[in-house]
Order: C-alpha cells, then structure tokens, then sequence
C-alpha cells in the first residue's frame, strides 16, 4: 500500500503519473455536485475522462525538442491516440443526464477544469 500523499485539486498543470489515482479524489471533492447526482455509468465516464485529462496532459507536455523524428513522430501518434479518447470521454459526459441536470456555474465550471485541455507555460513564451 502507497503512503498518504498531499491532497490535491484538479487543474491543468501536468501531473505526475503515479498521482492518478489521487487525481480521482480531487475529482470528487471538487465536483461533489456531479458525483452526488451521477448514475454509476455517469461516475465512471468522469473517472475516465479524469484520467484521461491527466494523460493527455502529460503526453502533450512532453517534451519535443532534441528528441530523434521517428521517436517523435510516435509519441505524436499517442498524444493523438490520448486527444481522441479524452475526447470520447468528454462528449460522453456532456451529453449525460447528470451534468445536464447542473446548475450553469457547476456546468461552466466542469468545463474549465476538465473539459479544457492547454499545454502548461513554459520559460520561454
């Protein structure tokens, strides 16, 4: 069993891959409307889209410069494997009867948080 790790809240910063479980936590404590309401199907969209969010970006984060065009090239075919089924996931949750049912700001706010995918700054922008 892991040790306890610091609580963390969803955000489009990259995250490290062995917080994804801890990445299903925040999920439930900063979208309590969504899950309190949620069918079990509509609970695991969002566990998925969640996850899938935290993959995707990684992948896009992953740095590109200095590394071989061929190895490039592939992690470009899985950051577009990652893009397609987040974004799968995501259509998946805003077309449920759970975030339907929402009130707007707990809507637009699931929109800003999950449903938006950027790429994190970097020192040079």
């Amino acid at each position: 069993m892991r040790g306890a790790t610091k609580s963390k809240s969803l955000s489009n910063e990259p995250i490290p891959i062995e917080d994804g479980d801890d990445r299903l936590g925040a999920a439930r404590r900063d979208l309590p409307a969504f899950y309190a309401s949620a069918t079990p199907r509509d609970i695991a969209m969002m566990d998925a889209l969640v996850l899938a969010h935290a993959a995707l970006m990684v992948a896009i984060n992953a740095p590109r410069e200095g590394v071989a065009s061929v190895l490039r090239i592939e992690l470009e075919r899985a950051t577009n494997a990652h893009e397609q089924f987040f974004t799968d996931r995501r259509e998946t949750v805003r077309a449920s009867a759970t975030f339907h049912a929402l009130g707007i700001d707990e809507q637009r706010r699931i929109e800003r948080v999950i449903f938006s995918v950027a790429a994190a700054a970097t020192d040079d922008a």
